[in-house]
């Protein structure tokens, strides 16, 4: 039998002998089937849903654009309502035994009743206003949701299963099997027998059935302790944070207690920076025990000068927050800009004038409210220092390195015009528009030169290492607070210089023993960076000689890289000798000047030389002392 249903273009409905189908909608793409002794009443089916309603089963007032099978009431499992399909259950409509795996819906109305479902994972089961829903199993990864006007009586939640009570809500002694039971502002949880896994919301209410309670409290274990007097009348598993959650208590007028939860917001007493490890200790009350509930870009630090710096992303909370405290680990960023800024220990800032004070905005811990301005104190603080600086002629780069250094906030950190070179009779003091300061870091930074400031160091920086061919040594000095805060006088602090270019001053020729010896500034101070190869000699004749290989550094060269001497081989000595063959500096052909040549990278790095001059010693002239001749071989 089919009464007042209307099948639409494209819509099949098929009710069997003994089925039973009245006010029914059928949509193009729907299909519903009535099969012996089912009923189905006012239903619609939407393009893609299908239904099917088995002997003993009764489908009322549904919307289904999926697939629902209603059957059997005694049957478990009889109506599934899959992926894309809904089914609303409205007012006088009863549903038992309904399946909702991933994607479905299932909805119960004003009037609406549901009995046994099953929510599987990603499945969803909504109870309106005036909705009613009875012994509902969710399991991991369903959800139920109980809204304004909507109860639910006796749900089972398993592990990952979340129902959620909304404002307005009831759920009836519900049994919870690892799940979640969370609890929004007004929605109400009727509980006895300890329940466990229930989330706190503010203005979560519990109804303690038959239990009388006036006080609660939130222990080490996260349980929930509810006393009368002394004496604990129920205990609840909590989970969540509650450390920041208040409770009050009235009658349920059925002889139980209605326990309301409330929000104490987190506040902050005292503050505590140690400037050593870069953590800030936050001291205070209902402090929320999530890391995550904590925006730390909210808090805002002032210090030397009345400079503010608000932290970053990068720092985080350390350890567990408890709800006295929490710890914040500032990143080396923070760390670089904080220790400028809280630059002494105690109170007050190196300016004499700054107190040091943090401000933060609201939310900077779940629920609290903004913070104008509250003290902090630093311990441990050390001065900054600068151990090292060495200076690369050829880039114009100083490269210092030292300890507790900081960039006093958000500027560079060094205060250039505080520090002062010198070396032999010349000096320079850093400019702050010119120079640049680069790469700091706790441990040291970079200062580059402008092109006019790199000649103006140049002019008096004659020699690598650490001073020049004459005058003082190179030296480093700056004033107080040469870091912009709180960095102590400097006096004497050794530069070490590179990058200058090899020079060659003399170089003079021993006979006798076969020694080259060059004298200059900046040699290498290593035998193995010489190439022998790389030197011609011009003599006797004008005639040019280049060593071989064979010839090789004697002894060790000079540490100040003044100096090298080279063993000439038997072979150069040979060749040399026959050269550089008058004492002086002009060879035996009464015209030739003695003259050194070298192609580049004769030394590390060094260029080339087209001519130095070359004085020699020791000179002995050839002489023969005997003479034998072979009449037979014709060989003298």
């Amino acid at each position: 039998y089919a009464n007042g249903t209307t099948v639409n273009l494209g819509g099949s409905e098929i009710v069997s002998s003994g089925g039973v189908a009245s006010g029914t909608i059928i949509n193009k793409g729907g299909t519903e089937t009535v099969n012996n002794g089912g009923v189905d009443s006012g239903s619609t089916v939407s393009t893609g849903g299908t239904e099917i309603v088995n002997s003993g089963g009764v489908a009322i007032n549904t919307y289904n654009a999926g697939y629902s099978n209603t059957g059997n009431a005694a049957s478990a499992g009889s109506i599934q309502i899959n992926n894309g399909g809904k089914e609303l259950v409205n007012i006088n409509g009863t549903v038992s035994y309904v399946t909702v795996n991933s994607g479905g819906v299932e909805q119960i109305a004003s009037g609406g009743t549901v009995n046994y479902s099953i929510i599987n994972n990603g499945g969803v089961e909504q109870i309106a206003s005036g909705g009613i829903d009875y012994s509902t199993t969710i399991n991991s990864g369903g959800s139920q949701v109980i809204s304004k006007g909507g109860t639910a009586n006796y749900s089972v939640v398993y592990s990952g299963g979340l129902e959620t009570v909304a404002s307005g809500g009831i759920d009836y002694l519900p049994v919870n099997s690892g799940g979640t039971e969370n609890v929004l502002s007004g929605g109400k949880l009727v509980v006895n027998n300890g329940l466990t896994g229930i989330s706190l919301n503010g203005g979560a209410i519990l109804d303690l059935q038959n239990v009388i309670a006036t006080k609660g409290s939130v222990n080490t274990t996260n349980q929930l302790l509810l006393t009368n007097g002394s004496t604990v009348v129920e205990t609840l598993g909590l989970v969540g944070d509650n450390s920041n959650f208040g409770f009050s208590f009235k009658t349920d007028g059925a002889g139980g207690t209605l326990v309301t939860t409330t929000v104490i917001p987190p506040a902050l007493s005292a503050l505590t920076y140690n400037a050593a490890t870069g953590q800030l200790s936050l001291t205070g009350t209902h402090l929320t025990s999530l890391a995550s509930n904590y925006n730390l870009t909210s808090f805002t630090l002032k210090g030397d000068g009345n400079t503010s710096y608000t932290l970053t992303s990068g720092s985080s909370i350390t350890g567990t927050p408890s709800n006295t405290a929490a710890t914040i680990q500032l990143s080396a960023a923070d760390q670089l800009a904080i220790n400028g800024l809280l630059n002494k220990n105690g109170v007050q800032a190196n300016d004499g004038v700054t107190t040091y004070n943090l401000s933060a905005t609201a939310n900077w811990d779940n629920g609290a409210s903004a913070i104008t301005t509250l003290a902090v104190t630093v311990n441990h603080f050390t001065a900054p220092s600068i151990n090292g600086v060495a200076y690369n002629a050829a880039t114009g780069v100083f490269t210092v390195t030292g300890a507790n250094l900081d960039n006093h906030g958000s500027a560079n950190g060094i205060a250039l015009p505080n520090l002062t070179l010198s070396g032999g009779s010349g000096t320079y003091t850093f400019s702050a528009t010119n120079d640049s300061v680069s790469n700091l870091s706790a441990t040291g930074f970079s200062l580059a030169l402008s092109a006019a400031d790199k000649a103006s160091v140049n002019s008096f920086i004659t020699d690598n290492g650490t001073a020049p061919t004459s005058g003082a040594a190179y030296n480093l000095v700056a004033t107080a607070n040469w870091d912009s805060d709180s960095g102590a006088k400097i006096t004497t602090q050794p530069v070490t210089v590179s990058g200058l270019q090899t020079v060659l001053t003399s170089v003079t020729y021993n006979a006798g023993t076969g020694v080259l010896t060059l004298s200059g500034h900046n040699l290498t101070t290593s035998a193995a960076d010489y190439v022998a190869s790389g030197l011609t000699l011009t003599g006797d004749g004008n005639t040019r000689y280049t060593l071989s290989s064979g010839s090789v550094v004697t002894g060790t060269p000079a540490s100040n890289g003044s100096g090298v001497s080279l063993q000439l081989s038997a072979t150069d000595q040979l060749a040399i000798n026959g050269l550089l063959n008058n004492a002086g500096t002009l060879a035996n052909d009464g015209t030739t000047t003695y003259n050194l040549s070298a192609t580049s990278g004769w030394d590390v790095g060094a260029g080339a030389v087209s001519t130095q001059a070359v004085t020699v010693s020791n000179v002995t002239a050839p002489s023969i002392n005997g003479v034998a001749y072979n009449a037979a071989t014709g060989v003298f």
